[in-house]
C-alpha cells in the first residue's frame, strides 16, 4: 500500500492534470487491500493467533466505507459498499458453516458476528450522512440561486430592495451620506424581440448586464428589475452631480457598444438620490418617474426625479 501512494504522490507532481484519477485509484487501492486482508482472515489464509488482532482490525475497516463515501457519488458508494459487506457476508456464512464441525473455541464465527453486525450500522450512518450532505448542499445551492436573476447572474429584485433598504437604514445613523439609484430601461427591447427572436433578445440582456456590472464600484450594486428593466445602487457616491455623471457614463458605455446581429442598443435612465428621510418605495418611485420623462422626452437619456428638502435629484 505504502509503495502504491509513494507512485501517486510521483504521479501527481509529473502529471498535476491527473489529479483526480491519481485520487481515485489510491482509494481503491487502499480499499482493495483492506478487503483482500479481510478475506484472507476469514479463509485461515493470515493465521489469528488472538481474538483482540482480528477485532482490532474490523474495527478499523469501517474506515474504507468512509473513503468510499468521500470519494463518490452517493449511489456509487451505496453499491460499492454493499458489495464489499456482501462479499464479507458470503465468505463469513460459507466459512461458517464448513467450520461448523470445529470445537467452539476454534471457530472464527465468533469474532466474526462484530462484522455481520456492526458494519450494515456504519453504512446506514455513512448513507444518513451522505443524504444530509446532499441536502444541506442543495439547500445552500437554493439559497444562493434565490438572490440571484437566473438570465443575467445579476442580483434580483429581492436583493437590491434588501441593500438600498440597508443603506438607507445606514442614513438615518450617519452611516451612509448619499444613496444614489438609477433605473435602465433597454430602448424598444420589444422591437428586439420580435425582429431577431428572443434568444438574441436574451443575449442582449446578458450583454447590457455585463456592462452595466463592469462600470461600477465594489460598493455599489446592479441588479435586474424585471424584463428589461435594471437598478443601479450608487453607494460609493457622495453628491447628486456624481449620482448624474455616473449615469451618463453607463448611458455612454451601453449605446457604444455593437451587439452581434442588432448593432446599438440604446438604454433611457432615470435617476434619483437622498441624503436621508426617505422610504426604498418613494426613492424608487421617484426614479421611476424619471425614467417614464426620459423615455417620453425620445430615450436614450438620462433624467433626474423631481427635488425635495431631503432629496437631491
Amino acid at each position: 500500500m505504502i509503495p502504491s501512494i509513494t507512485i501517486a504522490l510521483a504521479l501527481l507532481q509529473w502529471r498535476p492534470q491527473y489529479y483526480a484519477l491519481v485520487l481515485i485509484g489510491t482509494v481503491g487501492v487502499i480499499c482493495l487491500y483492506a478487503v483482500v486482508f479481510m478475506q484472507a482472515i476469514i479463509w485461515g489464509y493470515l493465521p489469528v493467533d488472538d481474538g483482540y488482532t482480528f477485532v482490532s482490525f474490523s474495527q478499523w475497516l469501517p474506515l474504507v466505507y468512509a473513503l468510499i463515501f468521500i470519494f463518490l457519488k452517493k449511489r456509487q458508494a451505496v453499491v460499492a459498499s454493499s458489495c464489499i459487506y456482501g462479499s464479507f457476508l458470503i465468505s463469513i456464512l460459507i466459512n461458517s458453516y464448513q467450520e461448523r464441525s470445529l470445537p467452539a473455541i476454534e471457530q472464527k464465527l465468533p469474532y466474526l458476528l462484530h462484522v455481520v453486525m456492526s458494519h450494515p450500522i456504519y453504512l446506514a450512518v455513512f448513507v444518513a450522512v451522505s443524504t444530509l450532505q446532499m441536502s444541506f448542499a442543495t439547500a445552500k445551492l437554493k439559497a444562493e440561486t434565490a438572490d440571484f436573476d437566473y438570465l443575467t447572474n445579476l442580483a434580483n429584485r429581492r436583493v437590491a430592495t434588501r441593500v438600498l433598504e440597508a443603506a438607507l437604514d445606514a442614513q438615518k445613523v450617519g452611516q451612509q451620506v448619499c444613496v444614489g439609484v438609477v433605473l435602465v430601461d433597454v430602448d424598444h427591447f420589444k422591437s428586439i424581440n420580435d425582429q431577431y427572436g428572443h434568444g438574441v433578445g436574451d443575449r442582449v440582456l446578458m450583454q447590457v448586464a455585463q456592462l452595466l456590472k463592469e462600470d461600477l464600484a465594489d460598493n455599489d450594486l446592479a441588479a435586474r428589475w424585471g424584463g428589461e428593466e435594471f437598478l443601479i445602487l450608487l453607494l460609493s457616491v457622495s453628491s447628486s452631480v456624481e449620482v448624474a455623471q455616473r449615469a451618463e457614463e453607463l448611458r455612454t458605455c451601453l449605446a457604444a457598444y455593437n451587439h452581434p446581429n442588432v448593432g446599438q442598443v440604446t438604454a433611457s435612465l432615470g435617476i434619483a438620490s437622498t441624503t436621508g428621510g426617505e422610504t426604498t418605495e418613494t426613492l424608487i418611485a421617484r426614479a421611476d418617474a424619471a425614467l417614464y420623462r426620459a423615455k417620453q422626452q425620445g430615450r436614450n437619456r438620462v433624467c433626474g426625479a423631481e427635488v425635495s428638502s431631503t432629496q437631491l435629484i
